[in-house]
Protein backbone atom coordinates (compact mmCIF):
# COMPACT_ATOMS: atom_id res chain seq x y z
CA UNK A 1 0.00 0.00 0.00
CA UNK A 2 1.33 3.61 -0.83
CA UNK A 3 2.88 5.00 2.33
CA UNK A 4 0.66 8.47 2.20
CA UNK A 5 -2.77 6.04 1.81
CA UNK A 6 -1.44 3.76 4.88
CA UNK A 7 -0.46 7.09 7.11
CA UNK A 8 -4.18 8.42 6.40
CA UNK A 9 -6.01 5.41 7.46
CA UNK A 10 -3.53 4.31 10.14
CA UNK A 11 -4.50 8.10 12.07
CA UNK A 12 -6.14 7.43 15.36
CA UNK A 13 -9.77 8.84 14.22
CA UNK A 14 -9.80 7.43 11.09
CA UNK A 15 -8.59 4.16 12.36
CA UNK A 16 -10.95 4.01 14.78
CA UNK A 17 -13.83 4.95 12.86
CA UNK A 18 -12.85 2.23 10.19
CA UNK A 19 -12.37 -0.46 13.09
CA UNK A 20 -16.24 0.72 14.83
CA UNK A 21 -18.37 1.10 11.60
CA UNK A 22 -17.04 -1.33 9.02
CA UNK A 23 -17.20 -5.22 9.23
CA UNK A 24 -13.82 -6.97 9.24
CA UNK A 25 -14.50 -9.27 5.96
CA UNK A 26 -14.70 -5.72 4.36
CA UNK A 27 -12.15 -4.51 5.51
CA UNK A 28 -10.31 -7.83 4.78
CA UNK A 29 -11.71 -7.54 0.66
CA UNK A 30 -10.44 -3.74 0.57
CA UNK A 31 -7.03 -4.94 1.86
CA UNK A 32 -6.68 -7.37 -0.45
CA UNK A 33 -6.82 -5.23 -3.42
CA UNK A 34 -3.54 -2.76 -1.95
CA UNK A 35 -1.71 -6.31 -1.48
CA UNK A 36 0.02 -7.91 -4.30
CA UNK A 37 -0.96 -11.02 -4.20
CA UNK A 38 1.10 -12.43 -7.55
CA UNK A 39 5.59 -12.29 -7.67
CA UNK A 40 6.35 -10.34 -10.49
CA UNK A 41 7.76 -12.45 -13.56
CA UNK A 42 11.03 -11.40 -14.84
CA UNK A 43 11.95 -10.87 -18.11
CA UNK A 44 14.67 -12.94 -19.84
CA UNK A 45 16.69 -10.55 -20.37
CA UNK A 46 16.35 -9.16 -16.49
CA UNK A 47 17.49 -12.63 -15.80
CA UNK A 48 20.53 -12.31 -17.63
CA UNK A 49 21.58 -9.67 -16.42
CA UNK A 50 20.93 -10.43 -13.00
CA UNK A 51 22.62 -14.03 -13.54
CA UNK A 52 25.78 -11.47 -15.31
CA UNK A 53 26.14 -9.17 -11.97
CA UNK A 54 25.59 -12.14 -9.38
CA UNK A 55 27.57 -15.23 -10.86
CA UNK A 56 30.69 -13.86 -10.34
CA UNK A 57 30.08 -13.39 -6.27
CA UNK A 58 28.70 -17.01 -6.30
CA UNK A 59 31.78 -18.43 -8.00
CA UNK A 60 33.74 -16.42 -5.17
CA UNK A 61 31.43 -17.71 -2.31
CA UNK A 62 31.71 -20.81 -3.61
CA UNK A 63 35.60 -21.00 -3.80
CA UNK A 64 35.09 -20.17 -0.06
CA UNK A 65 32.82 -23.02 0.60
CA UNK A 66 34.16 -25.80 -1.85
CA UNK A 67 31.35 -25.89 -3.97
CA UNK A 68 30.82 -24.31 -7.55
CA UNK A 69 28.14 -22.15 -6.94
CA UNK A 70 26.14 -19.94 -9.96
CA UNK A 71 22.80 -18.55 -9.77
CA UNK A 72 21.51 -22.09 -11.59
CA UNK A 73 23.26 -23.93 -9.53
CA UNK A 74 22.47 -22.16 -6.09
CA UNK A 75 19.47 -23.02 -4.62
CA UNK A 76 20.25 -27.17 -5.18
CA UNK A 77 23.68 -26.67 -3.79
CA UNK A 78 22.27 -24.28 -0.82
CA UNK A 79 19.87 -27.43 -0.35
CA UNK A 80 21.43 -30.08 -0.75
CA UNK A 81 21.77 -31.16 3.02
CA UNK A 82 25.20 -30.85 4.13
CA UNK A 83 26.84 -27.85 5.46
CA UNK A 84 29.93 -26.56 3.70
CA UNK A 85 32.71 -25.37 5.56
CA UNK A 86 34.77 -22.87 4.68
CA UNK A 87 37.90 -23.80 2.34
CA UNK A 88 41.13 -22.06 3.69
CA UNK A 89 42.78 -21.12 0.03
CA UNK A 90 39.58 -20.19 -2.31
CA UNK A 91 41.81 -18.29 -4.89
CA UNK A 92 39.93 -15.64 -4.60
CA UNK A 93 43.00 -13.54 -3.31
CA UNK A 94 41.29 -12.23 -0.25
CA UNK A 95 43.14 -14.28 2.74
Amino acid sequence: MNPKLRAVFEFGPIKKARRTFMPESVRYKLRSLWTKNKRPVLSGESLAYLHEQLDPDLKTLGGYLGMDLNCASFKQEVCAGDAPEWVTSAGAGHE
